[in-house]
């Protein structure tokens, strides 16, 4: 029996913990039982450069607008707020779960300089868009030599 195989563009520390618990239930003949992760979590984001802005989407399932904060600083996004666990069920009634819980915090270093008076982000259906729109570049400019 082979461990199944999981593949990633790139390795994040959440993702790496979760390979690990998969290994642990293959090794140990299935899932155990487990309480939702309570602390620091990473969204899933996306990010993509446009002629003109710079869209980051993140995956916010379940979230409303006042659970959320955006902000730009120094030429990072910083997407921060916490997404509080239903209690429509008690610990003990509780086998399995993957979905992460309270506080989450992300910043990204963004590849060009933005205008952050300008910046949009929509929340819809649980997707975060963040539209930043590119501050525009010093043109050119010769300068003149001067002689004494």
């Amino acid at each position: 029996m082979a461990i199944p195989a999981t593949r990633r563009p790139s390795v994040d520390m959440p993702g790496a913990f979760d390979d690990m618990e998969r290994m642990l239930d293959w090794w140990f003949g299935g899932p155990r039982p487990r309480t939702a992760r309570q602390g620091m979590w990473h969204p899933a984001i996306d990010i993509y450069d446009r002629a003109d802005d710079i869209v980051a989407e993140l995956e916010l399932p379940g979230l409303e607008a006042k659970d959320v904060d955006v902000s730009v600083e120094d030429d990072h996004l910083i997407v921060e707020g916490t997404r509080e666990r239903n209690g429509h069920y008690a610990d003990e009634e509780q086998y399995y779960t993957e979905r992460m819980y309270g506080r989450f915090h992300r910043i990204v270093h963004l590849p060009a300089s933005v205008d952050p008076d300008k910046v949009v982000a929509d929340l819809k259906g649980g997707m975060l868009t963040v539209t930043l729109p590119k501050r525009e570049r010093a043109k050119a400019k010769k300068v003149e030599l001067k002689t004494k």
